[in-house]
């Protein structure tokens, strides 16, 4: 394959073929070497490539072209006309020339085909016996010239239609001598003349007498010529010879080589804004002129940096500072220290600039310091093209009323949270005027239930209505009522007991318009005082019964030794004691069964451990005491003869809950002794320790007790009904004592276990 890559290619059969061409051929070569446009020799009546050169290649890609028929060399060409054009001057021999002549190549196949734009010859080639024996042909490519004359073109026409379609604004253009030579629609409807009224005269007429006496027209033409435009605003005539102010801006204007051609002028009727505007300033001297009179608010101005540049009488006589202090200095002044170190001032600014306003509600500082509360706003200040110039800032001197309403929304607060009831009523009609949440809670009835209400609403039925207290009529009088104890009736008819106190409410002008009342419950008082006084009953009553109870301890101890006197005794009192414990820390509601056992068995078990088995049990007051004396006399039974006198020996409590048949619970408990020595039997004599338990179980609990003396050891049954204060439940879990290492160490090792441990 010959190298294309080279200026020019040449066939080895396309030089064995015409041997003649030679030197034809090395001297196109030559040129081709150094053309700029593209070229290529075809030969025959196929256009086979006989010659091509580097810019042909660009031009239609990177191909195997030599020696290669036209149409199967560039199949692309196929519809575009290039192959009849080519058989046309090969026939007639007549060469032809076309200029930005449309052609689409297909570089390569994956691309779509790039339409290009060439100026083109094709010359026919003649042999030595003149013949046609191919076409020579050369051009360039005005892709990029053509493409750019299109838009400027184009550009061209949508100026003049641009020019031609402005209405609004008259766009004129004149000579060099401000002949004019273009007149738009728009200035044919601002000025009023025609189009072909104006070409070719002078933009004299245009002007005021005033302007051409000064010939200001020509001075404006030298202004443009020397700064390149000249602007500004002025009036200007209609045809019928009436005035508008209108803007006007004239613009030099120059050929493709710089020189200076003629002028283009751009005028803008702005007569509206010139009267809006006057308008606008004759409103702002009335607005001054209103505000350098008032003196009820505060008006001030700033800058957009929040330096005050106006500063009203208003504003002096509010503040204290005068005009001549404040103008130039930053409006954080007036601002409290607090709010100036926080940034107040300029966030102000930042809200109003981004909001359109900043509400101004604060306190502010006087020129002596002392403090002033302001409602106002904050406004940015804009020119005629909507830029922010400056900020006014407006307000009044609220500070009295802040300060009430500061007041009144503490005592507001103080009656809206206040547990206690404050009710207010109507001076002449007595009708509840507000009822706070203190009052819903404690009678029930809802702020839209009592409002309009009568005085009586809260007074009991078993009462006469109106105020039989006297509270509202003692009040009324300008008598004192305080914490007048009495009763009051909720919306569920549960009598309440409360203390009242209450007072008049008087206006401004001091007439009593009302009273207002605070309803305080002292149930929980009662209560206490009821529980106080029945405490001291209780304690008397049951110091009598713990005298009588030693008293008869003392007189059952029988002992012939005064040390095994004083242990007996001192261990019976010591049962009654920790009952009495007992019963204190649970503030003689009852004791725990299960607690009780432990501290009763306690003081016996030593080394020794005991099984405790049972449901949750509580003991009511009165038979705690004798339940601790039972089982202090069996334990001491069992340490002196017992399981509990040898180290082999073993105890066993369990307990269950029965019912009778009346519905009453029975406390069910089995003492079971095992491991000690051999029992033979009874006791010939009764003990103290079974006339303790027949005394305080059976006698005084009205219980049951069976003993039975078995070769293993004693077994007591216990049967005692509970008629006050049972906690119980058949079905719960054994509340059995838990091992040591159960209980994580908060139960100390009192030498007792659950059926549940080891050991």
């Amino acid at each position: 394959m010959p190298d294309q890559s080279s200026v020019v290619s040449w066939t080895q059969t396309g030089c064995e073929a015409h041997p003649s061409w030679q030197a034809e051929r090395e001297r196109l070569r030559r040129l081709f070497e150094h053309a700029p446009g593209f070229m290529c020799v075809l030969r025959g009546a196929e256009h086979r490539f006989e010659l091509a050169n580097a810019a042909f290649l660009r031009l239609v890609g990177s191909r195997d072209l030599l020696d290669r028929p036209l149409r199967e060399a560039l199949p692309d060409l196929d519809g575009q006309g290039f192959y009849e054009l080519l058989d046309r001057v090969y026939t007639t021999g007549e060469p032809v020339i076309a200029h930005g002549a449309p052609v689409s190549f297909q570089a390569e196949s994956c691309l779509e085909p790039e339409r290009r734009f060439v100026d083109v010859v094709y010359q026919p080639i003649t042999d030595e016996e003149g013949r046609i024996a191919g076409i020579f042909i050369q051009g360039a490519d005005v892709t990029a010239a053509k493409r750019a004359m299109d838009e400027l073109c184009a550009e061209r026409d949508r100026s003049w239609v641009l020019f031609e379609s402005t209405v609004d604004v008259a766009i004129i253009i004149t000579d060099s001598s401000g002949s004019v030579t273009d007149w738009n629609t728009g200035a044919e409807h601002l000025f009023g003349w025609r189009s072909e009224e104006m070409r070719g005269q002078t933009v004299e007429p245009l002007f005021t007498p005033e302007d051409r006496r000064t010939a200001w027209p020509a001075s404006e033409m030298r202004q443009s010529l020397d700064a390149g435009r000249a602007f500004g605003e002025r009036w200007f005539l209609h045809k019928d010879g009436s005035r508008f102010w209108a803007s006007s801006e004239l613009m030099r204007l120059r050929d493709e080589s710089g020189a200076h051609r003629g002028f283009l002028r751009i005028v803008c009727d702005r007569t509206r804004q010139r009267v809006a505007e006057e308008a606008l300033h004759a409103h702002e001297e009335r607005l001054q002129h209103i505000a350098a009179h008032i003196r009820d608010y505060a008006i001030l101005t700033t800058d957009v940096e929040g330096q005050i540049d106006t500063w009203l009488p208003g504003a002096e006589a509010m503040f204290g500072w005068s005009a001549e202090e404040t103008v130039g200095q930053p409006v954080a002044m007036i601002f409290t220290r607090e709010d100036r170190a926080a940034g107040l001032p300029d966030e102000e600014r930042k809200v109003a600039r981004r909001e359109g306003v900043a509400p101004d509600l604060r306190w502010h500082r006087r020129k002596d310091n002392s403090c002033l509360f302001i409602e106002g706003s904050v406004m940015p200040l804009r020119d005629l093209d909507g830029a922010i110039r400056g900020f006014i800032k407006i307000g009044q001197d609220v500070t009295a009323r802040r300060r009430a309403e500061d007041g009144n929304a503490r005592l507001a607060a103080i009656v809206t949270s206040t547990t206690d009831a404050i009710i207010s009523f109507a001076a002449g009609t007595g009708c509840i005027l507000s009822w706070n949440r203190g009052a819903e809670e404690l009678f029930g009835y809802t702020e839209a239930e009592a409002i309009g209400a009568p005085v009586g609403l809260l007074v009991p039925r078993d009462q006469p209505d109106a105020d039989p207290t006297g509270v509202f009529r003692r009040a009324m009088d300008g008598q004192r009522v305080h914490e007048h104890e009495t009763v009051r009736m909720t919306k569920a008819g549960e009598r309440v007991a409360v203390s009242v106190t209450a007072s008049q409410m008087l206006a401004a002008d001091g007439r009593v318009i009302g009273i207002a009342g605070i309803f305080r419950d002292i149930r929980h008082r009662k209560a206490a005082e009821e529980r106080q006084a029945l405490l001291a009953r209780e304690v008397d009553h049951r110091a009598k019964n713990a005298l009588a109870v030693v008293q008869s301890i003392v007189q059952l101890t029988r002992d012939r030794d005064p040390a095994e006197f004083k242990h007996a005794l001192s261990g019976r009192i010591s049962a009654l004691a920790r009952a009495q414990t007992l019963l204190a820390k649970d503030r003689w509601s009852g004791a725990d069964l299960h607690t009780l056992l432990v501290g009763e068995l306690a003081p016996f078990l030593g080394e020794r451990r005991a099984e405790l088995d049972g449901p949750m049990v509580t003991l009511p007051p009165g038979a705690a005491q004798p339940m601790a004396m039972a089982v202090h006399e069996l334990a001491t039974n069992a340490l002196k003869y017992g399981a509990l006198s040898v180290a082999a020996g073993r105890l066993s409590v369990s307990w269950r809950l029965a019912w009778r048949p009346n519905g009453v619970p029975l406390l069910q408990l089995r003492w079971v002794e095992a491991g000690g020595p051999s029992v033979a039997g009874a006791p010939e004599r009764r003990g103290f320790g079974s006339r303790v338990l027949d005394g305080t179980l059976r006698s005084q609990l009205g219980g049951q007790v069976s003993l039975m003396w078995e070769v293993s050891g004693l077994v007591c049954e216990v049967e005692v009904p509970l008629k006050d204060g049972v906690e119980s439940d058949a079905t719960a879990a054994s509340h059995s004592a838990r091992c040591p290492s159960e209980a994580g160490g908060i139960r100390p090792d009192l030498g007792w276990h659950s059926k549940d441990c080891a050991g």
